[in-house]
């Protein structure tokens, strides 16, 4: 595993972690690298979005 990542801790409700789990399983990934996927597309849509408002 890369050195250069930090880890966080998420609080989420259960019915969210086990519905993430299934998508992770589904496209056979781990739980992390799923999260972490979803929120590198939500952060580069939403920088987007702000560079197309300049």
């Amino acid at each position: 595993m890369p050195t250069n990542l930090v880890k966080t801790m998420v609080y989420m409700p259960p019915e969210l972690r086990e519905a993430l789990e299934r998508m992770a399983k589904q496209e056979n990934r781990s739980l992390s690298n799923l999260i972490v996927t979803l929120l590198q597309r939500t952060v580069e849509e939403q920088q987007g979005n702000e560079s197309s408002n300049d």
